[in-house]
């Protein structure tokens, strides 16, 4: 939180800028989420308490101005309601179950981050699939704009979920707990949640509720084409059929979920990364679908420079 009133602050010793603007690029540096609460002209500042280094909090409040979507207010009763309410929505340190190990070089994608970030932001479609064969980058593409773009932008939804279903280990039974353990404000009672159909209307309620996003990477995982012991290594030549069942996820209760996610009134947002496009999402207006392709000739330009 970062408030800015009628002084621009102590300046330590050997610094150039104020402790307030130390603070402010610390948060920014580091990822963490900043709130900017700014006084109107209504404020009322006392002529013996007010700065005199007034060019100074000048400067800084034009920086918040352009940085931010910032709060106004005109008294502290009307700064403290704001807090009150903006509290209550503002982000917590995000569920990475599975983090990527990003490569030094990555570089480029920038219409592509543009589009995710759009989507996250604007667009109605609560669902969207970035669907590209292995080693284009999709899960890069995807960490690279949640990390860069999104964490400590005012953007920022205030819960996030990452789940990598390229782990050994992530389920879908255990995605559903866990998920739940996160995304849930309160004690879960699992007693009355012993059915996996009990845990998924749990989670969705819970995401329809909420402006959270969710994103679900290595969604082929879970399809019917690349579930076996030897999917890490398993390349794009897969067998076809017909109707596509190749696509269709192994579990059931999994291709509902999905479904769900990508229908009804959600506040949340769900980003799927999959070298398939699952069956179960087929026709499903709430879903919207981007091809991966290969880079910008500027992009590659850019990554050989590297």
């Amino acid at each position: 939180m970062s408030p800015s009133t009628y002084r621009y602050g102590n300046i330590p010793e050997g610094a150039k800028i104020s402790i307030t603007q130390l603070e402010y690029e610390h948060a920014r540096k580091n990822k963490i989420p900043v709130r900017v609460y700014l006084t109107d002209d209504e404020f009322s500042c006392p002529p013996k308490v007010t700065d005199e280094i007034r060019e100074r909090i000048i400067e800084f409040r034009s920086l918040l101005s352009k940085k931010h979507m910032c709060s106004y207010f005109s008294t502290p009763e009307g700064l403290y309601d704001k807090l009150a309410l903006d509290l209550k929505q503002f982000p917590v340190p995000p569920y990475i179950a599975h983090p990527y190990p990003l490569q030094a070089n990555f570089t480029g994608r920038e219409q592509e981050r543009k589009m995710l970030t759009g989507w996250l932001t604007g667009d109605p479609h609560p669902m969207l699939s970035v669907i590209a064969i292995g080693g284009m980058g999709k899960t890069a593409l995807t960490w690279y704009w949640l990390m860069e773009d999104i964490l400590g932008s005012d953007e920022q939804p205030r819960k996030i979920v990452w789940w990598s279903f390229y782990d050994y280990e992530s389920s879908f039974g255990r995605f559903l707990k866990k998920a739940i353990e996160y995304f849930c404000d309160d004690a879960v009672d699992w007693d009355s949640l012993e059915s996996t159909r009990d845990q998924m209307e749990f989670l969705y309620k819970i995401l329809c509720n909420n402006r959270f996003l969710l994103v679900l990477d290595g969604i082929e995982r879970v399809l019917r084409a690349y579930y076996n012991l030897g999917s890490p290594y398993q390349g794009d030549e897969i067998k076809e059929d017909e109707r596509g069942d190749f696509r269709a996820c192994i579990e059931p209760n999994c291709g509902m979920f999905l479904q769900w996610l990508a229908s009804g009134n959600l506040r949340t947002k769900t980003l799927l990364t999959s070298r398939l496009y699952p069956k179960e999402l087929d026709e499903l207006a709430g879903c919207l679908r981007k091809d991966l392709t290969q880079m910008d000739k500027e992009d590659a330009v850019e990554f050989f420079h590297r």
